[in-house]
């Protein structure tokens, strides 16, 4: 195969995606020149392709404290500066993501003090309510006791009031009475 279909050869071989071709022409002529440029810009494109994969693939793995890739040139300068994008972009959000776990962490703590706090004085409560409950029971069995009490005062009132007639009716003169009349 002369050198011309293999320059061919390998410019198809680029354009159709592959970048690590083997260009072996050496020269000082017009396909030496032509063979050396192949040469380049495939060492060229595939050390981008080489870094654009490393980069990507250490996203992949969760990486994202990436040195940044050096040397790109011409069109494959804003691939580069995507790159820088992408990886600062990813290390803002996950500095907010890492920022809003603690700020939850925080509030959930808190919020764990609240109900703990809230609990213990829902205990002292239910026993404050146990303390009145047994309380107003006393309260209860001492007024059941003083209405006893208040009712045999009123028995011994009624019946002194009774005996106190009857004395009365006895030492009192009856009004025929010869004796007490007057």
């Amino acid at each position: 195969m002369c050198i011309r279909d293999r320059l061919e050869t390998a410019a198809r071989q680029m354009e159709q995606g592959h970048l690590k071709v083997d260009v072996t022409y050496r020269s000082k002529d017009e396909l030496g020149s032509l063979s050396n440029s192949m040469r380049q810009m495939s060492e060229k494109i595939s050390y981008y392709m080489d870094e654009i994969s490393r980069s990507m693939q250490q996203l992949a793995d969760g990486n994202l404290d990436i040195p940044g890739c050096d040397g790109f040139q011409g069109d494959f300068l804003p691939v580069q500066e995507a790159l820088f994008i992408v990886i600062d972009s990813l290390n803002e959000t996950m500095a907010e993501i890492s920022r809003q776990v603690n700020e939850n962490a925080e509030t959930s703590q808190a919020v764990k003090a609240a109900a703990g706090e809230m609990g213990t004085n829902i205990l002292a409560c239910n026993q404050q309510m146990q303390e009145m409950k047994a309380a107003m029971g006393e309260i209860n069995s001492c007024s059941t006791q003083i209405r006893k009490i208040i009712k045999t005062i009123n028995d011994i009132a009624s019946q002194t009031n009774i005996l106190a007639l009857n004395c009365l009716l006895y030492t009192s003169p009856s009004p025929r009475d010869p004796k007490t009349s007057r």
